[in-house]
């Protein structure tokens, strides 16, 4: 039981410095955020303004890049949808000419 109160005395010290350690940073840090608070508002105003200004000179290419590849992929997928039947139709175009071979020509 000494050995726990001996063990529990010491965690509690740990923690007590840790905490007299930890606390006097985040003052500090907090000191740093104010401080380069109006720095940060300033960069997010500029590089925000441009981002979107960038983004409205890009926004109308990538519509046509994203139209056009719409536009080829609906025609893939028709081709797609018609590729099983070109057995069918080459069939069909042999059994035509063989019958345009057999059956005799008026002239």
């Amino acid at each position: 039981m000494l050995a726990f109160l001996v063990l529990s005395a010491l965690a509690l010290a740990v923690i007590v410095v840790g905490g007299l350690v930890v606390v006097p940073l985040l003052a500090v840090g907090g000191l740093v955020w104010l401080l380069l608070l109006p720095i940060r508002i300033l960069f997010k105003i500029v590089f925000g303004l441009g981002g979107a200004v960038l983004g409205l000179l890009v926004a109308p290419i990538v519509l046509l890049v994203m139209v056009v590849s719409l536009i080829g992929a609906a025609v893939t997928a028709l081709f797609s949808l018609a590729v099983p039947l070109v057995p069918v139709v080459l069939l069909a175009w042999l059994a035509w000419a063989m019958y345009r071979a057999a059956v005799p020509r008026h002239t």
